[in-house]
């Protein structure tokens, strides 16, 4: 993480994570490579973003079986 990152450990295992980006495909991509790890509760629809990228995901790997 960089300079103005700043992530709280909350009691329930979650953290909370406030930091500066080059946009919003930085943050899907540091959510998304911590796999079923990870959930956004939000915002909203960065969370309806997150689900639709997985949904064409598990399309690509489905047609493979």
């Amino acid at each position: 993480m960089g300079k103005g990152t700043k992530i709280t450990d909350r009691k329930d295992g979650s953290i909370v994570l406030f930091m500066k980006t080059s946009g919003r495909d930085e943050i899907k991509r540091w959510v998304m490579s911590y796999g079923a790890e990870a959930v956004v509760l939000k915002p909203d629809d960065l969370r309806h973003e997150i689900i639709e990228e997985l949904k064409g995901v598990f399309g690509k790997y489905k047609k493979r079986i």
